[in-house]
């Protein structure tokens, strides 16, 4: 008789192979397959036929229809569910790492481990309360972790939370493990949402303390001992035995666990980032045409401000050594030090923000020097102690300053800093390389802050501190010249901080929406570090909009963030405040952001911080003040020279990411009539296709881009030309005349059948003929993407057209599910194509939006505020920029939901905002918007 792993083998071939039995216990059993399709692991539960009674069979569908309904991060996703040879089964995704029952089995969890896994099953949980779904089994054997995520699973007893649809059970049965229950889950009464807050309260209390909840207790009269402050009042809010009496909802209990944010929290600043570059920069007139501001408020804290050293009548050997210890003192990140030539430290902050003030003075010991230092704390001194060292060996001198000063100051933190300082550099020159670059980076001049960064690294390869500082540089100029994120962190990852080595480990997570939750949570660690809150707004700024997080709020909380640190306040802060701002069309803002990064550069600037600042206002003219704009372009034209021409053809084609096509054209214009090679000419032609194509001059666009190709005839520009003319459809536009779009037809067919693009070529005939309803037209396509799997962006084409499939049949709910892995795509979106994206974002919003859902609808079409691209765009179009294209269709999907929730100005504000940037569009696009009569919007 065969078992029932050869019984379920037989069902799930030949796509499936089961591996291995890895659980089995209530009613059903996990095993390990093979997905030979998708070339992944998978968990296949199956439902035990000896209990397949027509109750549990139920039940086991029920789970599925549970999970099937709940796509969520923190949730065990379900793909799909089937039945056959009398089996019943469904097939999740395989979760290789262990469960928190095995994890507490080796000890408590430190408490901040223990408040990241609440907040994050709180999250599942809101999702599946919301969606009318009581767990009732909340306990450690139920949660796995896995990548530093935790992810609820075993729905298997969970009922409905009005009671409606509750899990068949045994008469007189208690679902649930009595450990981890709920006193009215006991006793038989009514079973609610707050019946799984008070369960995971119990299993947090276990995890932080290392003992089980004692059922019942009064969390007034129970054990606290070991668990912070917050935490406890958390928990105290979950254990309460009268339901009424505990946290209302997920949402609440998830506020009390998760650290108060301050405003500003996101704040920070990508690098230089510019729309353009000039030749104007001798005219003061367009440089400065922008009424000064007020400053926002700033009120910083410093724990630590350095104020020279003195040495007699010469400061200089003082200050050196000064910049030195605070250098080493600075690199460690559990406090703020600040050195008094620093225009954003002492001279900034006011006297009630700083917790200590050294005050340095040599002086002579017999025949050596000793440093005396005094600290004052509010006015009254402190500590004061000696350090005696020798000018020769000034490096080693600074260490001993500092290691004595954490000792004196930081008591706790002092074995770590030491053993930290004690692997640092040893090169003198390399320090003053690093300086040098720092001092250039404060007149935001990046580049020749990347050169010394790159000297002192020359000069000792182990320079740990060089090296972050070079790749965030490098992050920051958006430039692919420095090794990736993987090979910094095997380099130098041992000799960081521990805070920089969580960002760069949280950096390299590949799930969109787990890297910005990582990051904020080290933001939220370290509230007082500002390298914290800058790679998080980065993070947030560029890719905020693909995990819905609105670019208002990134933008605001830069602005904020500049006032609160030190760290933050620096003119490319301002930069991308302003970038932000003139995307959402705020001119007030915009005006803002630039009035605070005149005042930053006012005292000392460079060459190339001045012609970043001369480039943000030029942005801001052409949005909001076109005239000015088209003077400027003017100048531009008859002043440009060689230097010029090559700064305008990197910067070019980030005019849509700013949503002001019209500059790019211009510009675009003044670079041909500049251009002295085909690469600069070809760069021009797709920078005005693209913004043709988004004001709606499809005709045109298309025409510049043939030009381009003409001129660079490669697989890709001969495959995207093909590509314009069909796959817009898809979205929204007009269908192109019959001819030509055929003639792209018989052209994409030609490609799929042959070529190193034949997947993405099939993959464009196979969505279209999803949008037509052509199965057939699918499955001849199919097989061609189907042999490319083992290409990772192939691979994910071919979920996105399977999502799209089986919303075509009816099923945008799991459309949802098969897309979510989806999120997956990194800071190049490379989903496999420069339409993947899109769809993908537009995609899910229908889907949403057909189950009713209009609000994270609405959050999946802001996608395109995104500024995700990689590097300065260069070659064929990117996703980024295919998505500032298609944000016109975006624009006017969110119009009709705004119109649904009866919200006419928030409509008008998106069709307003069409209407403008399609005023000279083709025919066949204008047309779009007289379903929008100008009678609908106030203006």
């Amino acid at each position: 008789m065969p078992t029932l792993a050869e019984r379920l083998q037989a069902v799930l071939a030949p796509r499936y192979t089961i591996a291995t039995e890895i659980a089995a216990g209530g009613m059903g059993v996990v095993f390990l397959a093979h997905d030979g399709l998708l070339g992944r692991r998978v968990a296949v539960k199956v439902l035990a036929p000896e209990l397949a009674t027509a109750a549990a069979i139920a039940r086991f569908r029920r789970e599925a229809r549970i999970l099937a309904r709940l796509a969520h991060p923190n949730i065990v996703p379900i793909h799909d569910a089937h039945a056959g040879d009398g089996l019943f089964y469904f097939i999740m995704d395989y979760v290789d790492g262990e469960t928190l029952a095995k994890r507490l089995a080796a000890g408590p969890l430190a408490p901040s481990e223990a408040t990241a896994i609440g907040i994050q099953l709180l999250d599942a949980l809101a999702l599946a309360h919301d969606a009318g779904v009581v767990h009732r089994d909340v306990k450690p054997a139920n949660i796995f972790l896995h990548n530093g995520r935790a992810l609820l699973a075993d729905f298997g007893i969970a009922q409905s939370a009005d009671g409606g649809e509750t899990a068949r059970t045994r008469t007189g049965e208690r679902p649930g493990t009595p450990d981890y229950m709920a006193p009215e889950q006991v006793t038989g009464g009514a079973i609610t949402p707050r019946t799984d807050i008070y369960s995971l309260g119990a299993v947090l209390y276990e995890a932080a303390t290392g003992r089980r909840w004692e059922f019942a207790t009064r969390p007034a009269r129970a054990q606290w001992s070991g668990v912070p402050p917050r935490l406890a009042r958390a928990l105290k809010g979950a254990l309460e035995p009268v339901p009424a009496d505990r946290w209302p909802d997920a949402a609440a209990f998830r506020a009390a666990l998760r650290p108060a944010r301050q405003p500003g929290r996101w704040a920070y600043g990508v690098a230089a980032v510019v729309i353009l570059a000039v030749a104007w920069w001798a005219a003061p007139v367009l440089l400065n045409d922008h009424d000064a501001e007020a400053s926002v408020h700033r009120t910083r804290h410093q724990d630590l401000v350095l104020l020279p050293f003195t040495e007699g009548d010469s400061a200089q050997l003082g200050r050196r050594l000064t910049r030195y210890t605070g250098l080493r003192l600075g690199w460690y990140p559990r406090w703020t030090v600040a050195s008094p030539d620093e225009p954003t430290a002492a001279d900034d902050a006011e006297p009630d923000t700083i917790q200590f003030e050294a005050h340095g003075a040599l002086a002579r010991r017999g025949s050596g020097l000793t440093l005396v230092l005094s600290v004052n704390s509010h006015g009254k001194l402190f500590d004061s102690f000696e350090v005696p060292g020798t000018p020769d060996s000034i490096l080693e001198w600074s260490r001993a300053i500092a290691d004595s000063t954490v000792r004196h100051l930081f008591p706790a933190e002092a074995g770590e800093f030491i053993d930290l300082a004690a692997r640092s550099a040893g090169n003198l020159q390399a320090y003053r390389e690093l300086l040098e670059g720092d001092d250039a980076f404060q007149l935001d001049n990046m580049r020749e802050a990347e050169r010394r960064y790159v000297r002192a690294l020359r000069l000792d390869p182990d320079f740990a501190q060089a090296a972050w500082k070079l790749m965030l540089v490098h992050r920051w100029e958006r430039s692919d010249a420095g090794p990736g994120l993987w090979q910094f962190y095997r380099e130098h990852g041992r000799d960081l901080p521990a805070l920089y080595r969580s960002l760069t480990a949280a950096q390299l997570e590949p799930d969109l929406r787990t890297r910005q939750a990582r990051l904020a949570e080290l933001a939220d660690s370290f509230p007082r570090r500002g390298v914290a809150r800058f790679i998080q707004s980065d993070e947030m700024f560029h890719r905020g909009p693909l995990v819905g997080i609105p670019l208002r709020d990134a933008v605001e909380s830069l602005m904020s963030g500049a006032a609160e640190d030190p760290y933050l306040d620096q003119a490319s802060t301002y930069d991308h405040a302003a970038w932000g701002y003139i995307r959402l069309g705020d001119e007030a803002g915009t005006r803002r952001a630039l009035a605070e990064r005149g005042r930053r550069t006012a005292r000392r600037s460079s060459r190339e911080g001045d012609l970043r600042a001369a480039f943000m206002r030029l942005a801001s003219d052409a949005r909001f003040h076109p005239w000015r704009a088209s003077i400027k372009k003017w100048w531009l034209a008859r002043t440009a020279d060689s230097a010029t021409v090559q700064a305008l053809s990197d910067y070019l084609r980030l005019g849509l990411s700013f949503d002001i096509p019209e500059m790019q054209i211009g510009l675009s214009e003044v670079l041909l009539e500049r251009a002295t090679s085909d690469s600069v000419r070809v760069q021009a032609q797709i920078a005005e296709a693209l913004a043709m194509m988004m004001l709606g001059r499809v005709d045109e666009g298309l025409a510049e881009f043939d030009s381009a190709a003409a001129l660079e005839p490669s697989e890709e520009m001969r495959l995207q030309q093909l590509e314009w003319r069909v796959m817009p459809e898809l979205f929204g536009f007009p269908q192109r005349d019959s001819a030509e779009r055929s003639a792209a037809l018989n052209g994409l067919t030609a490609q799929a059948n042959g070529g190193s693009l034949a997947p993405r070529a099939a993959w464009d005939l196979a969505m279209l003929a999803v949008a037509r309803g052509d199965s057939s037209a699918v499955a001849h396509w199919d097989p061609i993407i189907h042999e490319a799997l083992d290409d990772a962006g192939v691979a994910r084409l071919d979920r996105l057209l399977h999502a799209n499939e089986t919303a075509a049949r009816g099923h945008p709910d799991s459309a949802l599910i098969i897309s979510d892995p989806l999120f997956l795509t990194d800071s190049a979106g490379r989903l496999g194509g420069p339409f993947a994206r899109s769809a993908f974002y537009l995609e899910r919003g229908d889907w949403l939006l057909r189950m009713g859902r209009r609000g994270e609808a609405g959050k999946s079409w802001d996608w395109y505020e995104n500024t995700d691209m990689s590097g300065w765009p260069h070659g064929p179009p990117q996703a980024g920029e295919v998505d500032g294209v298609l944000s016109t269709v975006a624009r006017l999907k969110e119009a009709e939901i705004a119109r649904a929730n009866h919200q006419p100005v928030v409509a008008c504000r998106y069709v307003d905002r069409v209407r403008e940037l399609w005023a000279g569009a083709d025919g066949p696009v204008r047309a779009l918007l007289a379903q929008y009569p100008d009678s609908s919007c106030t203006r």
